[in-house]
């Protein structure tokens, strides 16, 4: 196993079977293809996808059927993104949305997911067509009480 040196958790030790590929790299991030899924403690809500070609680059993401139940089977893929995914069964897919966070308010994009074909852990994003409401879905987190017992 080797490691890797990242800019917000130090060093991460870095199994090939858990890297992700991003052929295409990310929309903005052309250069980032790379990444690995790490758990943030947070109940398994929000995970750090953290890129390996950019010790500077994560992002927080999460399992929108946490927001929208049956949002794999409302998928509707451009026809690029079919052949891509198209020999494979929804359940051989994980999808992953970016989360951003503001001040106290978190919202996730719905509507381009990073779509993960499990068994050779080769990704895209993807940019479905569906309603504007889906850009920003509220994440209702967990109230923190001030106060220790």
């Amino acid at each position: 196993m080797v490691t890797f040196r990242t800019v917000r958790f130090g060093e991460i030790p870095v199994a090939e079977s858990g890297v992700i590929r991003f052929p295409d790299g990310l929309p903005g991030f052309p250069g980032a293809h790379r990444f690995l899924l790490l758990e943030t403690g947070e109940a398994q809500v929000f995970y750090w996808l953290q890129s390996l070609d950019d010790p500077a680059l994560a992002f927080v993401v999460m399992d929108p059927a946490l927001l929208v139940p049956d949002y794999m089977a409302r998928l509707v893929l451009p026809e690029w993104d079919r052949e891509f995914f198209a020999p494979l069964p929804s359940t051989s897919l994980t999808a992953m949305v970016i989360v951003t966070f503001s001040g106290e308010t978190a919202t996730a994009n719905l509507l381009a997911p990073l779509l993960v074909r499990d068994e050779e852990r080769l990704g895209r994003q993807v940019i479905l067509a569906e309603s504007e409401e889906w850009l920003r879905q509220p994440v209702f987190l967990p109230k923190r009480n001030s106060e220790s017992p």
